[in-house]
């Protein structure tokens, strides 16, 4: 598997996460796990005010590395007995990670309005 993720705040207050894993920066466990953390990190300080996520070497990525997805969806329906649709593994991640980004900022936003 193998990637990482890098993360750097400039003092305009943007986040820059940057996905290393060469040769396409595709989404493997580490690059997700690195990604969340990443994002968790950005979202704990006071002074990022956006994130933007970015590939190295001038690629964003290539997408989320299907071999660990079917592993995974056939891991699941081991342990389930339920077989998910090709390809729902990457939006539950995605969205797992997107979901506390949001809700952070909603609930600043709504405090500096009340």
């Amino acid at each position: 598997m193998g990637g990482t993720t890098t993360i750097s705040v400039g003092s305009d207050g943007v986040a820059i996460i940057t996905i290393i894993n060469p040769p396409a920066n595709s989404l493997s466990f580490d690059v997700l796990n690195s990604l969340k953390e990443s994002f968790d990190q950005a979202l704990q300080r006071d002074d990022v005010k956006a994130i933007v996520v970015t590939g190295a070497k001038g690629k964003f990525s290539g997408g989320f590395d299907l071999n660990v997805l079917g592993g995974l969806r056939k891991a699941k329906a081991m342990t389930t007995g339920l077989e998910s649709k090709h390809g729902c593994e990457s939006v539950h991640i995605l969205s797992d990670t997107m979901e506390k980004f949001l809700t952070k900022n909603v609930e600043e936003n709504y405090e500096n309005v009340g």
